[in-house]
């Protein structure tokens, strides 16, 4: 966590008037450890098992999240990065269904797809096409991951989610958006 982003939250919340949102400074286990009170988790670019692990939060507490997933590659290596291991197993795929469907033996594939998740070529200054036949299909494989999680939170929190992107395509590689609520509430 980088002090600037959070002193940049703090102000952005404070100059649009939101007296009800707190930036927490700090891990995803140490913000589960806080205990503190938690009603919408806003993530933007949670970087490989960061992602699963704000999502595991998020239903613990049953909370509304809005999430944006990145270095999707990064859940098929074994390094945490001290990014929530404490709060999330390292399992993938998360969902019974992908499990059932892919079988032991589908486990490589998706493995594949995990990977190819960040294979989009990115150029000078961080530029890239949205229409190139690269972009399309790491995005259809991001999708796949997010799906994955979606029917997690489905299957294991009774959540209900949709898949969304942030508009255009082109102002970020990563721009798949899981929408995650409780079905009850």
């Amino acid at each position: 966590v980088k002090a600037h982003t959070c002193a940049f939250a703090r102000e952005r919340a404070a100059a649009a008037g939101l007296g009800n949102v707190t930036v927490f400074e700090g891990s995803v286990d140490e913000f589960a450890a806080s205990g503190a009170a938690l009603g919408l988790v806003l993530g933007l670019h949670l970087c490989g098992l960061l992602s699963d692990a704000v999502l595991e939060l998020a239903a613990a507490r049953r909370a509304r999240a809005c999430l944006v997933p990145c270095c999707y590659g990064q859940l098929a290596g074994s390094e945490d990065h001290k990014r929530g291991v404490g709060t999330t197993p390292r399992m993938h795929p998360r969902s019974r269904a992908y499990r059932t469907a892919l079988g032991p033996e589908g486990v490589d594939a998706f493995w594949a797809v995990v990977k190819s998740a960040d294979s989009v070529a990115v150029g000078k200054g961080g530029a890239f096409d949205a229409s190139a036949p690269g972009f399309t299909k790491a995005r259809q494989c991001m999708r796949c991951v997010d799906t994955d999680r979606l029917l997690w939170a489905y299957e294991c929190h009774g959540y209900q989610g949709t898949l969304a992107s942030l508009e255009p395509l082109a102002c970020s590689p990563k721009n798949s958006v899981l929408l995650l609520w409780p079905s009850d509430g």
